[in-house]
């Protein structure tokens, strides 16, 4: 369990049994599902890469020492790596964790996650879709295969953002403060929905929102970031994805690199590079896809 950050304080001995099937995505995205009986946990992913990380009550009850709350089947807790998490099962429980590193959105998150566990509402249309996207995943993880997780780990990212920005307190997000940064959330919606389109230009954004390209520009400087590099650095993601999904192996590099908006190979292959350390052949060429076997961790 220690493997996946569980450290277990106590549990009912008189019922000491579990089971944990673990996978991981060709992008690192793991997903652990544990089955077991009464116990005391601390999830703790302080030492690790910096990441978010979903938990899903499939069954039972967990009580978080933190808040005293409970949560019931269906509750999603989420946290960053810095949250810590300790939860107290009185019985029989089954639950779902997703650890996304935080790479995989990469300038997109909010600044701070709560220090505390969060808790997604039910009544948030992403939250809801993210919710049924997880309860799928542990339905098939048993028998999971890479070419299953490989169209979960394009998405999921996606769910997560909009489920977390949806969230967030009104008070977090007030003010002028606020208004930009739901402003900049609806700018980079509209930039994923054309990234595909070669033409995709920094005044196409400000023309459909109807203000000025500073003011765009500006958005992004909150952020320590650009219009440019951003919409650059989310193709070039795209294509590092789609370069190691076995779904596009008869897809030439060419063929990626164009489909997601890039003009011409050598500049595509340049910023690769300067982004990943390695060239786009390189990577493809070392791109090791394991297989169920190797990636599945089943126990009992």
């Amino acid at each position: 369990m220690k493997r996946d950050s569980f450290d277990l304080h106590a549990c009912d001995y008189s019922d000491a049994r579990g089971e944990r099937v673990s996978m991981t995505s060709p992008h690192g995205i793991r997903f652990t599902l544990v089955s077991a009986g009464a116990q005391d946990i601390l999830l703790d992913y302080r030492k690790g890469a910096a990441a978010i990380w979903l938990g899903l009550v499939l069954e039972g009850e967990l009580h978080s020492a933190e808040g005293g709350d409970v949560y019931g089947p269906g509750a999603l807790l989420y946290g960053g790596e810095k949250t810590v998490l300790h939860a107290t099962f009185p019985g029989s429980h089954k639950l779902l964790l997703a650890l996304v590193p935080t790479a995989l959105m990469r300038r997109r998150l909010p600044a701070d996650l709560p220090g505390q566990p969060g808790l997604l509402t039910r009544d948030s249309a992403p939250a809801i879709l993210l919710a049924d996207l997880l309860k799928s995943v542990a339905a098939n993880l048993p028998e999971a295969s890479q070419d299953m997780l490989s169209p979960v780990e394009m998405v999921l990212p996606e769910f997560i953002l909009a489920a977390v920005l949806e969230n967030a307190e009104a008070k977090s997000l007030g003010g002028a403060a606020g208004r930009r940064a739901s402003m900049l959330d609806r700018v980079r919606q509209a930039i994923e929905m054309r990234l595909e389109d070669p033409d995709l230009r920094l005044s196409d954004v400000a023309d459909q929102f109807g203000v000025s390209q500073r003011y765009i520009q500006k958005l992004f400087e909150t952020t320590g970031d650009s219009f440019g590099s951003y919409v650059k650095d989310r193709r070039l993601e795209h294509c590092r994805a789609d370069m190691s999904n076995p779904n596009f192996a008869d897809k030439t590099i060419s063929d990626i690199l164009f489909h997601w908006g890039f003009n011409d190979s050598p500049s595509f292959s340049r910023a690769f590079r300067a982004r990943y350390g390695v060239t786009p052949r390189d990577f493809r060429r070392s791109a090791h896809l394991p297989t169920p076997c190797e990636q599945r961790n089943c126990s009992n």
